[in-house]
């Protein structure tokens, strides 16, 4: 079955018209409850909000973005908030998934040693860098034009 369109609400009813506050704390006592149930810890509603803000962040999504959605008018706030959960290392975290790991690495996990190259070396190939070869001249064909 379903909303024939998405609603403009996130807690709606089935018509897609908002949820009076009244029900929506009934609906998440309910769930609160349930959760209870099996060994989870009740949270607030607003818990869930810094959840998913810390979530957001600890998967490397953009401070800016997170304020947006969270709505606060200056990302500083967010950044004030949420600065613990922000990654410290470069890892690239955008396939992780909770409970899952890391993208396997691409490059070599160990630096590459390329062997030195003395100043005379680099000077009778002419200047050349590492891994650049000194080219000889070719002979010049004749070729009667």
């Amino acid at each position: 079955m379903g909303l024939p369109e998405v609603p403009e609400y996130v807690f709606c009813n089935q018509r897609g018209a908002p949820l009076d506050e009244g029900q929506l704390h009934r609906v998440w006592d309910r769930v609160r409850r349930r959760a209870q149930k099996h060994g989870v810890r009740p949270l607030t509603m607003h818990a869930t909000r810094h959840s998913w803000a810390t979530w957001a962040l600890q998967a490397g999504k953009p401070i800016k973005w997170v304020a947006s959605q969270l709505g606060h008018g200056d990302p500083s706030v967010t950044l004030r908030t949420y600065a613990h959960a922000m990654p410290e290392d470069n890892e690239d975290l955008s396939f992780t998934i909770l409970g899952g790991s890391i993208r396997p690495q691409t490059a070599p996990a160990c630096p590459v040693h390329l062997p030195a190259v003395s100043e005379a070396q680099r000077i009778a190939s002419g200047g050349a860098g590492l891994g650049a070869r000194s080219v000889e001249p070719e002979a010049t064909l004749n070729t009667g034009t």
